[in-house]
């Protein structure tokens, strides 16, 4: 007959969530690795992921990085608008806190991850940041003139 696929919201076995994400934070760390040690020349690394959700997934990400770097590649960080957790809450004004906290959280992790990454020379914006295509074209106008690695500049947000 049919099968039945049942999906778990992250709130609700959040084991599951954070175990998704560290996974999704090693990938990304050993594709970076894999396609760093691969490129031919100097290349611009666009990374479109969410943050890490812990200080080791932020680690790794920044050794990955920084290595890249370091190689005199150029590194944008994309980071995603926060994810929505709960889903119909009937309670306006607990749907209000659980948003504004949710929202906090994400904007504390994306300027903890944004300034590591700007601290070693890689560019972090959303994708949301209506200069996000403006961080893009200076990242690919610095390689297209020479600039390689690091160089030191504010986080975008």
């Amino acid at each position: 007959a049919g099968t039945t696929i049942s999906l778990t919201p992250p709130y609700r076995d959040i084991g599951h969530w954070l175990n998704a994400r560290n996974r999704q934070c090693l990938a990304l760390c050993e594709n970076l690795n894999r396609l760093r040690a691969k490129a031919k020349e100097n290349e611009l690394f666009v990374l479109i992921a969410p943050e890490p959700h812990d200080m080791f997934g932020c680690q790794m990400v920044e050794n990955a990085v920084k290595t890249t770097v370091a190689a005199k590649h150029r590194v944008v960080f994309i980071a995603p608008e926060p994810p929505r957790y709960l889903e119909n809450v009937s309670d306006a004004a607990a749907d209000r806190i659980f948003e504004r906290y949710a929202s906090d959280a994400y904007r504390t992790a994306e300027s903890e991850l944004g300034g590591r990454l700007s601290a070693i020379g890689a560019s972090f914006t959303r994708i949301d940041d209506p200069r996000l295509m403006q961080v893009v074209a200076a990242e690919i106008g610095l390689l297209k003139n020479g600039v390689r690695g690091a160089s030191r500049r504010p986080v975008s947000g």
